[in-house]
């Protein structure tokens, strides 16, 4: 199962890209056209995938695309099952709601986590 901190890291590498192909838009450079464009969100989205639950996946590409406002760039609140207003600022924050969300591995299933089973 993922850790805290693999999650975060891949989390600040996923911000760094999208800020990149912001930054190259910016030129007038449409990353996606390029054939290699689309390659790092494939991999991205294979390890989410993997290890999150699709609301947990929900909740990831969230904060990564619709988190903040485009217009104004302030994060934008969300709501529990009450109604009650709650706001998700920081890597850590965001860990809190997805950790329950991640998938277990299946007992019957060989080892596919270098260096992290414990047989």
């Amino acid at each position: 199962m993922i850790t805290k901190e693999l999650f975060i890291r891949m989390m600040k590498t996923a911000e760094k890209f999208s800020a990149e192909i912001n930054r190259w838009s910016d030129f007038g450079i449409d990353v996606f056209e390029l054939p290699i464009g689309e390659l790092p969100w494939d991999m991205f989205s294979a390890w989410y995938e993997s290890h999150f639950t699709p609301e947990g996946q929900d909740w990831i590409t969230w904060y990564l695309w619709e988190r903040k406002s485009f217009a104004t760039g302030e994060v934008l609140p969300c709501y529990d099952e009450d109604g009650n207003e709650f706001f998700v600022n920081t890597l850590e924050e965001l860990w809190s709601l997805v950790a329950p969300l991640r998938l277990k591995p299946c007992a019957d299933q060989p080892c596919t986590y270098y260096k992290t089973c414990k047989k």
